[in-house]
């Protein structure tokens, strides 16, 4: 269980949910427990969670595992595992690059399903995790 502010722009760091609109496959929507299909029907698209790595009007590259952000390294104390890809791409205005931080088991920008965030698409920033007691953890704060 997470809570969220939709009070301000993502910043790179920012843990954001957004709407994907990739649809939710029947079979998603049958793992959902049944509180959770109270408010999701099977036709409705995924949502998402995931970082903002790159920002609008940025130029974000990958190459050999290494991020880029206008040809600066970007260092991520948060990634687990390899950022396999290789990229070389302008992020438009009002879109956001978003990566998983699991990023080799990860539906994140780097696939053509899910590519740039509209901010119009971001429902907010994860600023507190209270669910699993035993992982309660003050996730907001930009990087």
């Amino acid at each position: 269980r997470l809570l969220i502010s939709s009070l301000s722009k993502p910043k790179r760091g920012d843990v954001v949910i957004f709407d994907s609109g990739i649809p939710l496959s029947e079979s998603r929507w049958k793992n959902l427990n049944a509180i959770q299909r109270l408010f999701v029907k099977p036709e409705d698209s995924m949502t998402l969670i995931k970082r903002v790595v790159a920002l609008p009007g940025e130029r974000f590259r990958l190459d050999e595992g290494q991020i880029y952000i206008d040809e600066l390294p970007l260092n991520e104390t948060y990634a687990q595992g390899t950022t396999r890809g290789e990229m070389d791409i302008f992020i438009p205005t009002d879109s956001y690059l978003v990566l998983g931080d699991n990023r080799e088991n990860s539906l994140d920008s780097r696939d053509s399903l899910v590519g740039f965030i509209e901010e119009k698409n971001i429902l907010g920033s994860v600023f507190f995790r209270y669910w699993p007691l035993n992982r309660i953890e003050y996730i907001g704060g930009s990087k």
